[in-house]
Order: C-alpha cells, then sequence, then structure tokens
C-alpha cells in the first residue's frame, strides 16, 4: 500500500485525521466570520460612544450665545388677564356671560367639543339639573343627539340677547340649528332659556388665583313663535 495512503488510514483510525480537518475548517471559515462580527460589535460600539460625546459637546458648547437683556417695567399687572366692569355690577355681569357660555354647552351638539361641554356643564350644575342633563344625553334615550347624529351632524347655537332679571335670574335668547355633514339645516328653533342660579362671592385678587362659583339650580327652556 502507498505510504500516504497508510498515513492517511492510521489517521483515521487515530481520530487526527477529522481533528486536523475540523481545525482546517475553522481556520479557513468559522474563524474569519467571528472576526468580522467582533469588527462590526466594536465599530457600533464606537459609533454610539461618537455619538454621546457629540451630544455632550454640543450641550457645552452651544451654537447660539446668550445675551442678558435688562427690561425695565413700570407696573407688571397690566400682563395679566382682568375683568373690567361693563355697565352695572360686575358680578351681574359675570352672570350674564357664564349662563351665555351654560346655554351654549348645554343646548349645542358638536362631536368633538362634547366632552368638554359635558364637563362645563358638570361643573356649573346643581346635582338635579345636571342629572336632567344626564339624561338627555345618554345612550339609553332614543333622542339624545349621541343617537340621532353620532358623527354624522351637529347642532349649533348661536346666542342672540342675554338679560339679567335680579334676584340670580337670568334670561338667554338664542337660536339652535340641526345640521347634517354638508351643513344642510335640517331644523331651527328660536328658545328662551331660563335661568336661576346662586354664585359665591367673586375675589379679582390676581395673587389669590381664586376659581368662580357659579352653578345653575333651575334651568327652563321654551319656545318662541314667531
Amino acid at each position: 500500500m502507498d505510504p500516504v495512503a497508510k498515513q492517511i488510514s492510521r489517521d483515521i483510525d487515530s481520530g487526527k485525521y477529522f481533528s486536523e480537518a475540523r481545525e482546517w475548517y475553522s481556520q479557513i471559515f468559522l474563524k474569519p466570520a467571528f472576526e468580522t462580527a467582533i469588527m462590526y460589535f466594536y465599530v457600533m460600539c464606537a459609533s454610539v460612544i461618537l455619538c454621546i460625546v457629540a451630544v455632550n459637546l454640543y450641550s457645552i458648547f452651544p451654537t447660539s450665545k446668550k445675551i442678558t437683556v435688562v427690561a425695565k417695567l413700570d407696573n407688571t399687572l397690566s400682563y395679566y388677564p382682568v375683568i373690567k366692569r361693563v355697565n352695572g355690577n360686575y358680578e351681574q355681569n359675570i352672570a350674564e356671560f357664564i349662563a351665555s357660555r351654560y346655554v351654549k354647552a348645554r343646548e349645542s351638539f358638536v362631536p368633538d367639543r362634547f366632552p368638554l361641554n359635558y364637563k362645563f356643564v358638570y361643573r356649573n350644575s346643581s346635582p338635579q339639573i345636571f342629572n336632567t342633563y344626564q339624561e338627555a344625553v345618554s345612550t339609553n334615550n332614543p333622542n339624545s343627539p349621541l343617537i340621532t347624529y353620532g358623527w354624522n351632524g351637529k347642532i349649533t347655537v348661536q346666542i342672540t340677547k342675554v338679560m339679567h332679571n335680579g334676584n340670580n335670574k337670568v334670561t338667554v335668547l338664542f337660536t339652535r340649528k340641526g345640521l347634517d355633514n354638508y351643513n344642510r339645516v335640517l331644523f331651527a328653533q328660536n328658545l328662551e332659556a331660563m335661568i336661576d342660579y346662586v354664585q359665591g362671592k367673586i375675589d379679582f385678587d390676581v395673587k389669590k388665583s381664586s376659581p368662580i362659583d357659579f352653578k345653575v339650580r333651575s334651568y327652563v327652556v321654551k319656545e318662541i313663535k314667531a
């Protein structure tokens, strides 16, 4: 037998042949692939570190320069919103304003504003008055605007006149229109809302920022016939 063949036979019997074959495969294929993966890992780590360093350097050395400016203000209170009295008792003026907002929130139905209007009516109603409103807009009520219109229409309200009648009573005249998705008028009503309310004392101290306590305790709406 050829000496080379004999040597290969002896290497196969001893397992040396397969060991050398695995070593050769590892050196030719596995080791380069492993070294390439390690290199990519180091490059990624270096890129991340470089980005972090760049961000930190940017924060230390900003591209814009801050300049200190001294401004003299004679009266800073002029920058705060203020409520001015308009022809009469300012508490009545505020009550008229909130009452008109209340009517608009309660009688209108615009799908994307409904949650805000619902909260406004809740905050400014006595429990009994709010329960009546809640039953009217509930999905259990077949006449609820949520059932009648859903996302396919809306009800708009235009306030035409607000009158304070004394003794915590306000009358609000308004026009109510139902519109479809194409803004075609489905119905139009001229209505009168009679509101009886209770209002806490208003403190105009801007430092306290006290909320206005206004609660509707009676709410009656009737249609005005032409």
